[in-house]
């Protein structure tokens, strides 16, 4: 008897590899937080969440010598068509110098690319 495989939601998977993302930069012996919060609100009469990132990014990272804003995207089909919409996302802000901005882009079965913007 099978057991039908339940499809995962964007959603989930979008916190499985942010998960996935906190704990290789532990390993990596940065201090990390997320960054992104649910925002609740009431929209004709029905409470809703909205999500919300700060400063364009899901997590900050840092050790003694860099502090990074990342933010994390997964493709299932490991196309990343929105860099340049998400390279102006990051860009909206006013950074200083010594930060490090970067998108951590997975795929299915694949290591992290990360992109410097």
């Amino acid at each position: 008897m099978s057991v039908a495989k339940k499809k995962m939601s964007n959603r989930k998977r979008g916190q499985y590899y942010l998960v996935k993302s906190l704990k290789l930069l532990k390993e990596l012996g940065y201090q990390t937080t997320k960054l992104e919060t649910n925002k609740m609100t009431f929209i004709k009469g029905h409470m809703i969440f909205i999500h919300t990132d700060a400063f364009a990014s899901d997590i900050l990272a840092m050790n003694e010598k860099e502090i990074i804003f990342i933010q994390v995207k997964f493709k299932t089909d490991g196309k990343f068509s929105h860099m340049k919409q998400w390279k102006e996302e990051f860009n909206k802000y006013k950074w200083p110098k010594c930060v490090k901005k970067q998108l951590w882009l997975w795929a299915p079965r694949k290591k992290v690319k990360i992109e410097e913007v």
